[in-house]
């Protein structure tokens, strides 16, 4: 298995394609709006069965259900993908309507591809196997993450990751769950790039953008 460093790296750093032609990319952008468009009405008029033009978290259970092969998500998942997908433009409607079911999609699909690593990281680091991590065990995990040769996150640093993804199911218990650990590790990547180019970090956007 490879590192927890690599490992992590992997799972947040983007694969970047060139050689394409401005007049390319854009009928290639032309085309994913019209698939994207296309999974956003197929999706609500299955799921969006009360045609309220938003999915209920019963609605979006049953949507992250069938991606999730037919088996159950538990109430954690299920309140993580509908608050962040709720919340993804900067306003609440308690719903997941059009402009956000895309967004539910993605997150929900990475999620689901990097279950197992998250999966191991919890098996490893909640020692004190709460199916939460405190703050000592993030501490621990973000340093095991850090390159050698960097300094180690700080009192301070760790704070400010447990503070950002604790709030990302909409909930603020002073630890992080599992699906919110995958934001953590993000988060922590992109303050050790900024620390290192000592510029001012942004916090996190509104927009429905996955991370």
């Amino acid at each position: 298995m490879p590192s927890a460093a690599v490992a992590s790296r992997t799972m947040v750093e983007e694969v970047t394609k060139g050689g394409k032609s401005p007049k390319g990319k854009r009928a290639e952008a032309v085309e994913k709006a019209k698939q994207d468009a296309k999974v956003v009405d197929d999706t609500m008029r299955k799921y969006d069965t009360n045609r309220s033009g938003k999915l209920e978290q019963s609605q979006l259970a049953l949507m992250l259900k069938d991606m999730n092969g037919g088996f159950d998500v538990t109430k954690e998942e299920l309140a993580w993908v509908f608050y962040k997908a709720d919340t993804c433009t900067g306003r609440r409607n308690y719903g997941v309507d059009h402009g956000e079911i895309l967004y539910a999609i993605r997150i929900w699909k990475g999620y689901l591809e990097n279950r197992e690593y998250l999966d191991h990281m919890f098996e490893k680091y909640d020692t004190g196997r709460t199916g939460q991590l405190a703050f000592a065990e993030l501490k621990v995990l973000l340093t095991d993450l850090t390159d050698p040769d960097e300094p180690p996150p700080s009192d301070k640093e760790v704070k400010q990751v447990m503070y950002e993804a604790d709030r990302k199911d909409g909930e603020v218990d002073g630890s992080l769950k599992k699906v919110e650990l995958m934001y953590a590790i993000s988060l922590w990547y992109t303050m050790v790039k900024h620390r290192k180019s000592k510029s001012f970090m942004p916090l996190a956007s509104k927009m429905c953008v996955v991370m």
